[in-house]
């Protein structure tokens, strides 16, 4: 004791004798100094003495400051075991001498208990006795930094450099020794070893205070660290107070790197301890002016008392995360040498061996295996997950049985055991109480010791993960029939490359349809994933009524995290509700403009959807998964082509469609005749010469300019690295007549209106891209089918049905028939639109002309008359067929009641309304209750006959050219 006393006395003295050279005690006989890199050499002395410093052949200088410190840098020298002398000395005659200095790879050695723990642990076994016994490795030097924690950072410390011995390794750092050891061997070069570990400390008692600073998270310890001369109680838990007293005097020795063992005593942080870890990284990567490694071990299993089981693997997941969020990390798992009953597992020679393995694969750059498999991805097959690993070759288990800690989990987030196989690099598990699993974790429990490993015996760590939700791209035409594009028609005029590549990679259906064949009531099915008569938007600019807006797809995406837009011609009402929903939207009601001003140019509409796309993307937070809706108006009339398009089919002439013919014209009920299919034939379809290829030639470029558009948004998405984790899906919001019956435009029930090109492509690797199917399916099945893709339970209230199964290449049932409806004819069109509903089925089509009392009926058996130019009705073959098909289209309307409501007196007016309100009428629309008036008198028939016997009410309209 009076030796220790005495030696501190003197020891003190010496730093304390005001201009006398003196040096840190990490500089002192023994040491080794860092290979390959400038060495920092420090101390004090006289103010204004110059000192010298001498080593290896280098001779440096340098004047003493004002506060009588000074330092100079070697120049990087390489590994040397030759014992040599460091010379310091000073103008003033003082001389410092340290012997027997070589030249190597110097590193921190810092944590708590299980850094700390001597070579003479506890738990003495022959193992380790015979461990001790050879630690004779004079070319690897220890230094065992005091333990003692302070308010303010000290200058130095008691202690000095140590041969690596028996006798000096006894009381050493184990896994910073075996670390060491294993540098030596496989380095060959001098190795120092500078421990700085203590029990039973928090991380934050290491972290240097500036490395709090601007951290919200960390704010408390900010404010502690920075005025710890006021507080009371300084301990080892205080922040800084380790760093202070134990790292700061050995800064800026020249290091290569810092190992970390801790986290016992802060496994109730979860995410928190990754602000922590880099709170104390920037600290002492600030401090010593270089971002060195940092590799660190995962803390044990262990039976934490009265403790959720789950807690420590949150901790888990945290410490693996920076080494994803932390650059220069690595992060050693020893999960295979724990024993549950004791926070010190007594084996500290793998953590060290691994630890070292961590350094030479990415610091010294060897080519060796430093970890075990690290999850990669995961994918699923059927009811199958299949989980990548990297740093997986030779991947078995330690034991030879299966591997085991694997759970899964359905969408109900319920984790159940799962039974696992190695495949390869990868492992597939599944669980019969999970048949549809989305999730997957591994050694979630606070006691899990798995036997997963790979062929270098490194076990796998904990982790847990869902399928990734991808980002969804809905990519909606106008008006756009299949045949338009070459991977539905070959014959088509036009080129469509992009879409055609899409349909090749992707999945094409052969049988796409709209459930209606108009524009507004399609995209708002589209959107609630709802029959017309369901979401209760049958007019333009009517909003979804905010209860079901609150149920569409947009809404679910963006309450499960999603970031959402929407793009171009929404076509349909805005509310408030829509605005707020979506993140960004730059959309419209209407028909939206042929061409914008923006950023200083003239931009066509799908130009400008295509910058508009990049644009969004910008905008969308990194890691969130984004859903965007964009709308093209083309190829609808009222837009047109882009100008690099335009008049590209010039010399091209159309053949006429089947069907375009008077006979098949004359086929059609009188109403559809004089209707708006049939002017529009006679009026725009066909121009003055009864020529339509001008228009047919129009209605194509258009089509190559959305064409041209989505190429280019492809491009960005892979340019961006966004295409692998990206489904798209486009379609059209309908089709459109293009001669055939002599008629022009959609709004029938013919599958000329109704059929639409459909096209899926998902790049991940369970799609069963590059495939055709026959299925039919339609535009409500596109909100069901992105609520599934995202992993949302898709509502009850959707009719329409998720296309997943088909996209995964699964087994399902899926539909013979759908249903079809049109209750949309606006009272100012410039003739009157017929309503219509009806049924198909893959061979068969029953369809009614709703208005007329009693309604007009038809049928076609579309495998023998694709064309539906053989109306069946009075066939006594058929009739059996009619009949069940009059029976379920009248049951389902009795349970989907068309119960709109219809305005025949706002901005917007609608045919159809039972009941007007002619008084009320005459104020809101006096000229047109003016020419109605006149032809009921005209007529010499009653008010209540103008609105309930259709004869006189369709004359009446036709005469006045307005449809009430």
């Amino acid at each position: 004791m009076k030796k220790c006393i005495l030696f501190s006395l003197l020891y003190l003295a010496t730093l304390c004798r005001a201009g006398q050279l003196t040096l840190p005690a990490v500089f002192s006989d023994h040491m080794v100094l860092q290979r390959d890199l400038p060495v920092t050499v420090w101390g004090t002395a006289d103010a204004g003495a110059t000192i010298r410093v001498e080593f290896g052949g280098q001779t440096k200088t340098a004047v003493t400051d004002s506060s009588n410190h000074w330092k100079v840098i070697l120049d990087p020298m390489p590994a040397s075991s030759e014992p040599r002398k460091l010379i310091i000395s000073s103008s003033n005659n003082s001389v410092i001498q340290y012997s027997d200095v070589l030249v190597g790879e110097v590193w921190l050695c810092s944590g708590q208990s299980n850094m700390h723990w001597p070579m003479e642990g506890r738990e003495k076994t022959e193992s380790t006795e015979a461990a001790i016994a050879a630690a004779n490795y004079p070319q690897i030097r220890l230094f065992r930094t005091p333990s003692k924690f302070a308010a303010q950072p000290q200058e130095n410390v008691n202690a000095s450099w140590q041969l690596c011995s028996p006798e000096s390794a006894r009381t050493f750092s184990a896994v910073a020794y075996y670390f060491g050891r294993k540098l030596k061997q496989d380095l060959n070069v001098p190795v120092g070893l500078l421990q700085c570990a203590l029990g039973a400390t928090p991380i934050v008692a290491w972290t240097a205070p500036e490395g709090f600073a601007g951290r919200e998270t960390l704010k408390s310890f900010y404010e502690t660290a920075t005025r710890l001369d006021g507080v009371e109680k300084i301990d080892r838990l205080t922040p800084s107070a380790l760093f202070n007293a134990m790292v700061y005097p050995h800064i800026p020795f020249t290091i290569r790197g810092a190992i970390w063992y801790q986290g016992e005593a802060d496994y109730r942080d979860g995410k928190l301890y990754v602000d922590k870890t880099r709170a104390l990284l920037d600290g002492w990567r600030k401090r010593w002016g270089t971002d060195f490694p940092f590799y660190f071990v995962q803390v044990t299993p262990f039976a934490y008392p009265n403790d959720n089981p789950e807690l420590l693997p949150e901790f888990w997941e945290a410490q693996a995360q920076i080494v994803q969020d932390i650059p220069g990390t690595g992060m050693a798992v020893v999960s295979d040498c724990t024993t549950l009953d004791n926070i010190h597992p007594p084996q500290k020679e793998p953590p060290g061996i691994r630890l070292a393995l961590l350094a030479e694969a990415e610091t010294y750059g060897m080519d060796v295996v430093s970890t075990g498999p690290v999850f990669q991805s995961l994918q699923k097959s059927g009811h199958t997950l299949r989980v990548h690993f990297e740093s997986a070759v030779g991947l078995t288990t330690r034991d030879g049985n299966p591997p085991d800690w694997f759970e899964v989990a359905g969408r109900d987030g319920v984790f159940h055991k799962a039974v696992a196989q190695v495949d390869g690099e990868s492992v597939l598990v599944q669980s019969e109480d999970a048949p549809d699993p989305v999730a997957v974790r591994f050694a979630w429990h606070q006691l899990a010791v798995p036997n997963l490993m790979n062929g270098a015996g490194l076990p796998t760590g904990a982790f847990r993960a869902e399928l990734p939700r991808p980002n969804l791209l809905v990519l909606l035409s106008d008006d756009q029939r299949p045949d338009t594009l070459g991977c539905y028609d070959s014959s088509t005029p036009i080129r469509t490359p992009n879409l055609d590549r899409l349909a090749d990679q992707g999945i094409r259906f052969e049988n796409g349809f709209a459930s209606s064949p108009i524009c507004v009531v399609s995209r708002a099915s589209i959107l609630t994933g709802r029959y017309e008569c369901n979401m209760k938007v049958h007019q333009f600019h009517i909003p979804i009524p905010d209860e079901i807006f609150a149920d569409s797809y947009p809404a679910h995406l963006k309450e499960a995290g999603y970031f959402i837009g929407a793009l171009g011609k929404y076509g349909v009402g805005i509310s408030s509700l829509v605005t707020n929903t979506f993140d960004v939207f730059e959309a419209q009601a209407g028909q939206g403009p042929q061409f914008r001003d923006y950023q200083g140019r003239k931009m066509h509409d799908a130009e400008w959807l295509t910058v508009k796309t990049e644009e969004f993307l910008n905008q969308v937070p990194e890691g969130q998964p984004f859903c965007l809706q964009v709308n093209y108006k083309e190829p609808h009339g009222s837009s047109c082509p882009a100008p690099e398009d335009d008049h590209l089919l010039d010399h091209y002439r159309f053949p006429l469609r089947p069907t375009d013919d008077p006979e098949s014209f004359a086929k059609l009920p009188p109403y559809v005749q004089t209707g708006l299919g049939g002017w529009c034939y006679r009026n725009e379809f066909n121009n003055e010469e009864g020529d339509n290829n001008p228009y047919q030639r129009d209605y194509f470029e258009k089509v190559m300019s959305v064409d041209r558009s989505i190429g280019r948004i492809r491009y960005i998405l892979e340019e961006r690295g966004l295409a692998e984790n990206t489904v798209i899906v486009f379609l059209s919001d309908h089709g459109t007549h293009l001669g055939e019956k002599q008629l022009y435009g959609k709004w029938t029930p013919y599958d000329q209106s109704l059929r639409i090109p459909f096209i899926v492509y998902d790049p991940r690797p369970a799609a069963q891209n590059g495939s055709v199917h026959s299925e039919m399916v339609l535009n409500i099945d596109v909100a069901p089918t992105l609520l599934d893709l995202a992993g949302v339970t898709v509502p009850e209230t959707m009719d329409g049905l998720s296309m997943k199964a088909l996209i995964d290449g699964e087994a399902v049932t899926w539909r013979d028939h759908f249903f079809f409806e049109h209750y949309t004819s606006p009272a100012a069109a410039p003739r009157y639109i017929p309503r219509s509903l009806g049924m198909r089925t893959e061979t068969g089509k029953y369809l009614q002309w709703i208005d007329p009392d009693p309604v007009i009926e038809e049928f076609y058996n579309l495998g023998q008359d694709p064309q539906e130019s053989n109306n069946l009705l009075t066939s006594p073959e058929a009739q059996d067929q009619i009949n069940a098909a009059r029976k379920d289209l009248k049951a389902w309307v009795q349970n989907n009641p068309p119960d709109f409501e219809y305005d025949p007196y706002g901005e917007i007016p609608q045919y159809g309304c039972k009941d007007i309100d002619w008084e009320h009428f005459q104020e809101i629309r006096p000229e047109e209750y003016g020419r109605i008036k006149a032809e009921v008198e005209r007529l010499g028939v009653t008010w209540e006959q103008a609105v309930d016997d259709w004869e006189i009410r369709y004359e009446i309209c036709a005469n006045v050219g307005y449809w009430y």
